[in-house]
């Protein structure tokens, strides 16, 4: 998986990516003022996501967001998003197992959330 930049986050934000979404619910139930066990928030993250029922599709471009640079998926954008959609879909979902297909989109959630953390970690002062 390629590294997360600005230019990653920019593609996932332009195709609405259900990646995003979820964290962004995840960070509302997870913040302070709900209080309460950190596990019944996830549960209820997980829970209020699962309403937005998110298509299948959008994952699979979420997915091949981590595996091509920006420049590439912002010229399939750029010719539209069913050739970007189809792009996906091709290379992805038209190869993959759903149980592959699965353990690949944890893998890219994980990749993604890890990659936010490790941002937000002060940085050592240079000598």
């Amino acid at each position: 998986m390629l590294p997360v930049t600005t230019g990653t986050r920019q593609v996932l934000d332009r195709i609405e990516s259900p990646l995003l979404a979820f964290m962004k619910i995840l960070q509302d139930e997870l913040s302070p003022k709900n209080g309460g066990d950190s596990a019944a928030r996830v549960a209820a993250a997980a829970a209020r996501f699962e309403k937005s029922k998110p298509g299948l599709e959008g994952f699979v471009e979420t997915v091949f967001c981590f595996i091509h640079p920006p420049d590439h998926l912002r010229g399939l954008l750029d010719q539209g998003r069913p050739v970007f959609r189809n792009a996906a879909m091709k290379e992805i979902a038209d190869k993959l197992s759903p149980v592959a297909f699965d353990q690949l989109l944890v893998g890219v959630s994980k990749h993604f959330s890890g990659s936010l953390v490790a941002q937000r970690q002060p940085q050592p002062a240079e000598k």
